[in-house]
């Protein structure tokens, strides 16, 4: 016992001694810094101003970076006794340089890259075939981003940062390579968004600023690296207690081209970049650069058979005093725990007995309600598996084709497209068909049924399962988009109407049924298709649309077609699949000419009315049929451009001729509408030389559109003027024609509907005019099939002016 305690005496002796030594003989000490003094060194300049490296004994000399320095190449050289790098240092070890890792200043790497969100580059995939500009030397969790991502370095343009983020302003590149501590806030500064791509987001986290030296220096002089380190890292925690003091001491003492504003900036973003309330400034682990080591092995940069060893600090600590005093630590830590634990058992060992025997009596209760709550479970078990059972014989059996499907992959890449500041997902799904075609590989398939391969027309399951993107067409591909709409939108129940093909090449029409079932709508991994085959029913659909074209040729079977119309109405809220707007709409505009026809007919034939009354039925059955005549002829027009079968007849028209033959026929129709206080007439810009002035086009069309136009003009202006007229354009290769009015104008919030089709303007004034809502739509689809483009400008109460483009060749 008595060598016990003169061990233990000696020990602590051991240890008082350990930490008293003899004051050092300052020493110059030269530290190069990778990049021009700024916040990014504020440690290094701390541990000076506060005398860290003086109590140490050293004269600390910082000398900043240029875009022209190579740090490793200075350290090694003798010009430095110390330099930052990155985490590249790894590679340079093991393309031997002797270089050694002493600390890690930054947790996370500040290396990012930057794109202008004005452009068309929204996620790392829109990279390819941009310009894309790094640093001289390269930034190396940038440059390792872009190689994970397979982005040609055919592509990198070199030079320094400043120059990189002017000329990501002036749009001289589309990327740049920068860091996220200054960069971000130069382009606020200069009024320009932007969207960052930081490579710890896509899985490559590498150390940043790390300070190291040469292997040499630590095998000649390891105590003074050791005592450089811990004044170095004491100076890095004093910077970040004191961000204000250190901006302020770097403004009055270094040359620095960053103001007061964006040395504070750095210092935010630095401290969740160093993490000093979580992490001890400097913190390096083998388990960290084994990570840093195979992330630069899987892009290329590091050759498989790498090493660490001899790579940090740590490896040249002999098993000296400090560990020896970590010993004794843990032997007294032993010693202590021994007698305490050797008290506790026996204070508590009685205690402990009778506990046992109450114990003992709780436990055997306890066991026995175990047994019934494992029987109990046995019994749900069982049950639960009779129910997988019976859903699996319904799936399989089911006469509609079903697919069981697992989204999880898909979801992860919309919400990396969210993540990396694509706001609008339902705009960007929409117009990138080749990003939903990978969305659409990244589903994966967990069964299908029988019916399916019945519907398919395919072998068997595993032929389907091999083959489903053969039939994978555009259109599939536009619904696939409208279900991950739906589905990002918190809508997990999808149905669509769909064209599909089979893998015998049958086209078929699909009512389509997508459900994320209950439980499975934050990740998507199980996702239920149902396909009903609808070819028959869109089939009767098309047969009774043409049949009630060919009945309206004639007018005596009027009365059935509108008999017609009703059932095929009745049917269609029947099956809730026939209903369309176009029935609903024609219903109406050919019931009520038609009525007029047959019922002025019927008046007709009675011999008694006089020969005024005769001919007042005669103008009024005109009229409709006139209308009707209108109606098919729009229906017509609507259906040929649908079926892309308009087609276009050009010849030399004679505009001044054209324009008084619309005159007349337009004056006569207001006269017979008895508008006298309106006024119509057409104009002609003196620069055209009108009489000789040849527009090739249709003469047809080109008289459809301008009368559909004139038309709108006299239903809505009880009074003022109408004009209409031909004008040059800003583009030598167009002309301009026009007609505007002083009528009632348009609701401003009607402008943008005024060329769909079946919109009725009477709608904005709350009038019945009559019409089929085609008129302008048919006006606008005729213009472009021109080549020309339409345009409407109106105000209420003020009036509306329509203007289009048409080619023409001087």
């Amino acid at each position: 016992m008595k060598q016990a305690l003169k061990l233990v005496s000696c020990l602590l002796i051991l240890l008082v001694c350990h930490n008293s030594f003899a004051k050092q003989v300052n020493d110059t000490i030269v530290l190069q810094l990778k990049w021009k003094h700024q916040f990014q060194f504020a440690g290094f300049y701390a541990a000076i101003k506060k005398g860290y490296y003086a109590d140490q004994g050293f004269h600390v000399i910082v000398k900043p970076g240029h875009p022209g320095v190579n740090m490793v190449q200075e350290v090694l050289s003798g010009n430095a006794h110390y330099g930052i790098s990155n985490s590249a240092l790894i590679s340079d070890r093991n393309n031997k340089l002797p270089v050694v890792a002493l600390a890690a200043i930054f947790q996370h790497s500040p290396e990012v890259l930057i794109a202008r969100k004005d452009t068309s580059i929204k996620t790392i995939g829109d990279f390819k075939n941009s310009r894309i500009s790094i640093g001289r030397h390269g930034l190396t969790s940038t440059e390792a981003l872009l190689m994970k991502f397979g982005i040609s370095n055919e592509n990198y343009t070199y030079n320094n940062s400043t120059s990189l983020i002017d000329d990501l302003a002036n749009q001289q590149t589309d990327i740049i390579a920068s860091y996220l501590t200054d960069a971000p806030n130069i382009l606020d500064q200069k009024g320009i968004e932007h969207i960052v791509f930081k490579p710890r987001s896509y899985g490559i986290d590498l150390y940043g600023d790390i300070l190291f030296t040469s292997q040499a220096n630590i095998e000649q002089n390891r105590r003074k690296v050791e005592r450089f380190v811990k004044a170095s890292l004491n100076g890095w925690i004093y910077a970040m207690d004191n961000k204000e003091e250190l901006i302020e001491h770097i403004i009055n003492t270094y040359e620095t081209s960053l103001s007061e504003e964006q040395l504070r900036y750095e210092a935010t973003v630095m401290e969740e970049l160093i993490m000093p309330k979580l992490i001890d400034p400097g913190h390096m682990s083998p388990e960290r650069w084994h990570y840093i080591a195979e992330t630069f092995v899987r892009i290329g940069q590091l050759q498989p058979l790498y090493s660490i060893d001899g790579f940090l600090l740590e490896d040249y600590q002999p098993f000296n005093t400090r560990r020896i005093k970590l010993l004794l630590y843990i032997l007294l830590a032993i010693v202590i725990l021994s007698l305490i634990s050797l008290s506790i058992f026996f204070t508590f060992n009685r205690r402990l007995k009778k506990s046992v025997l109450e114990r003992t009596e709780a436990l055997s209760q306890a066991n026995k309600s175990l047994r019934n709550e494992i029987s109990r479970r046995q019994m749900a078990h069982a049950n639960l598996s009779l129910s997988e059972d019976r859903y699996k014989l319904l799936f399989e059996d089911s006469p509609i084709s079903l697919w069981e499907e697992d989204f999880s992959q898909t979801k992860q890449m919309l919400d990396e497209l969210v993540n990396s500041g694509n706001t609008d997902i339902e705009r960007y799904l929409r117009s990138n068909p080749n990003f939903v075609k990978e969305c659409a590989q990244g589903v994966r398939i967990i069964n299908i049924n029988k019916a399916t391969v019945q519907y398919m027309e395919a072998k068997d399951k595993k032929y389907i399962l091999e083959n489903v993107n053969q039939v994978f067409n555009e259109m599939a591909l536009k619904d696939f988009a409208e279900e991950l709409i739906t589905f990002y939108k918190g809508i997990y129940l999808y149905e669509q109407e769909s064209e599909h093909i089979t893998f015998k090449g049958n086209k078929i029409h699909v009512s389509i049924t997508v459900k994320i079932p209950n439980g499975y709508e934050k990740t998507w991994s199980k996702v239920i298709v149902s396909l009903i085959n609808v070819t028959d029913l869109k089939k009767t659909t098309e047969e009774l649309s043409f049949k009630e074209i060919l009945l309206r040729q004639q007018n005596e079977a009027l009365k059935g077609i509108n008999e017609e119309l009703k059932n095929s109405k009745i049917k269609a809220e029947e099956s809730d699949r026939l209903k369309t707007a176009f029935l609903s709409n024609m219903s109406h505009e050919i019931r009520t000419p038609m009525n007029g026809i047959v019922g002025f007919t019927d008046l007709l034939k009675d011999s008694s009315i006089r020969q005024k009354e005769r001919e007042h039925y005669l103008d009024i059955i005109e009229d409709n049929s006139q209308q009707l005549l209108r109606i098919i002829s729009d229906i017509i027009d609507i259906s040929k451009i649908e079926a892309s079968q308009l087609k276009v007849v050009k010849s030399d028209i004679n505009i001044e001729k054209l324009f008084k033959h619309l005159h007349e026929v337009f004056q006569l129709r207001i006269n017979k509408l008895e508008k006298q206080d309106l006024e119509l007439s057409y104009y002609f810009h003196p620069d055209l030389d009108i009489e000789n002035l040849r527009l090739e086009s249709d003469i047809t069309r080109l008289r459809q559109i301008l009368t559909n136009l004139l038309e709108n003009a006299v239903k809505f202006t009880p009074k003022g003027s109408i004009e209409f007229g031909i004008v040059p354009s800003n583009q030598n290769d167009m002309l301009i024609l026009y007609v505007k009015d002083t009528g009632i104008g348009i609701k401003t919030e009607r402008v943008s509907q005024i060329f769909d089709r079946f919109f009725r303007e009477e709608e904005r004034f709350g009038a019945n005019l009559g019409g089929t809502g085609l008129g302008l739509s048919i006006a606008k689809n005729l213009v472009e099939l021109l080549g020309g483009q339409i345009f409407v400008q109106s105000k209420p109460a003020e009036g509306t002016k329509f203007y289009f483009t048409h080619p023409y060749k001087q």
